[in-house]
């Protein structure tokens, strides 16, 4: 074997740590900062500009995970994201967990399920609504009614098992009661 081969394939050096692209320690102490300020009173206080470049970066890298990247509206799932990320500042507390960034990432991900949902309900409403008007020759030609069928059925299916849901736990909460 060549001195070559045996230095690509035997050398176990170590691989550089890759910085995070979102700095915990920091964004804590940005926090802790921000909401210092908050509390003494000043209500022109800025918010510290890592917060929100903070928030950017993570959104942005939750949004390429392949759960969430083929949605069309994943801008409107970002924009939700952060908001609810700026208003969940005052509710996180640094001194319980310091795990910012872990917090905020599951905010951001509830913030997408959320709009996913706000858009499935949409999506719903619409074709419903073409349902109910078919009469018209004009609107039947624009649009597949197998997929539109298809969108109204998964829907509705998926309101029914959750009423089924919530008729089963009231069930079972008043068993356990009596």
């Amino acid at each position: 074997m060549t001195e070559k081969v045996k230095k690509l394939y035997f050398t176990h050096e170590k691989k550089k740590e890759r910085e995070h692209y979102v700095d915990n320690a920091r964004l804590v102490e940005s926090i802790k900062t921000y909401k210092k300020m908050l509390d003494n009173g000043d209500k022109n206080a800025k918010m510290p500009e890592y917060i929100g470049v903070a928030f950017i970066k993570m959104a942005e890298r939750i949004g390429k995970k392949p759960n969430y990247s083929s949605y069309s509206y994943l801008d409107e799932m970002m924009d939700d994201a952060i908001e609810n990320c700026i208003k969940g500042i005052s509710s996180f507390d640094p001194e319980r967990s310091p795990y910012a960034v872990s917090y905020f990432s599951i905010t951001i991900m509830r913030a997408f399920h959320r709009r996913i949902e706000q858009e499935h309900q949409q999506n719903y409403v619409k074709h419903k609504y073409v349902e109910k008007f078919m009469d018209d020759p004009e609107i039947k030609s624009l649009i597949d009614m197998e997929s539109s069928n298809h969108i109204i059925e998964s829907y509705e299916r998926k309101l029914e098992n959750a009423r089924k849901k919530n008729v089963t736990e009231v069930e079972i909460e008043n068993s356990t009661v009596g």
